[in-house]
């Protein structure tokens, strides 16, 4: 069995070298078509758990090149780096939303992308600017309501409800920073929130939770590994 190097970078959570190459060209990766509504917890579950022992994993995702000594993403045919500052605000954002119940899992059918959004009168900005905002939508494949219609009464289960109330919040890109809770308008079907006053978006990132991933989420109760893929 080979040995799993580990890295850390100025409190960030491990990093897993190993697992933190860039993905082979021949590999399949995890696809969005792979997936299916999920209607309820036990699916949830299972669906999750057939994602982070797959053999596929996200696609594009970041890797470590010791070359650059920097944290890269694929993007149309170059690499580009992704900041240490970004992947520690993320981790941490990840781990807050767990913990408030904001979601379950780490994966596109529960939490598994954000929308990466910033002033409207800025041009351009890069993934160290504070001024970032990440706009995350949870449950994206939950069939909240009942019978799946999408205007119909929302399914007795009390943490099914709390995850609809609260599958929308924004986070800054700042250390520490806590998490934004948002509510669409009573009348949303499936209570999402597509934009923010004021901001504009640039693109969008996605992460999903890897028995192999190149990142960790850890604290007492969380013990993940997960992988991280940005499109602009």
């Amino acid at each position: 069995m080979g040995i799993i190097l580990t890295i850390l970078f100025f409190q960030l959570q491990t990093i897993h070298a190993f697992d933190c190459l860039p993905a082979d060209s021949q590999q399949s990766s995890v696809e969005k078509s792979h997936l299916h509504v999920v209607r309820n917890a036990e699916e949830a579950r299972v669906q999750f758990e057939t994602v982070y022992n797959d053999s596929r994993r996200l696609k594009n995702r970041a890797y470590w090149s010791q070359e650059a000594n920097s944290f890269l993403f694929p993007l149309r045919n170059e690499a580009h780096p992704l900041p240490q500052l970004f992947i520690k605000n993320l981790q941490n954002q990840l781990l807050l939303a767990l913990q408030n119940k904001y979601a379950d899992y780490v994966y596109y059918g529960d939490m598994g992308h954000l929308h990466l959004l910033v002033p409207k009168e800025l041009r351009q900005l890069s993934l160290e600017s504070p001024a970032l905002l990440s706009l995350f939508h949870t449950g994206e494949l939950y069939q909240f309501k009942e019978n799946g219609n999408i205007f119909g009464p929302l399914k007795k289960d009390p943490h099914w409800e709390q995850l609809y109330w609260n599958r929308n919040f924004a986070a800054y890109n700042v250390e520490n920073e806590g998490l934004i809770p948002l509510r669409a308008s009573p009348n949303a079907a499936y209570n999402p929130v597509r934009s923010i006053p004021g901001y504009k978006e640039i693109g969008t990132v996605y992460f999903s939770a890897h028995k192999n991933g190149c990142f960790e989420l850890k604290n007492k109760d969380i013990d993940l590994r997960f992988d991280i893929s940005v499109s602009l």
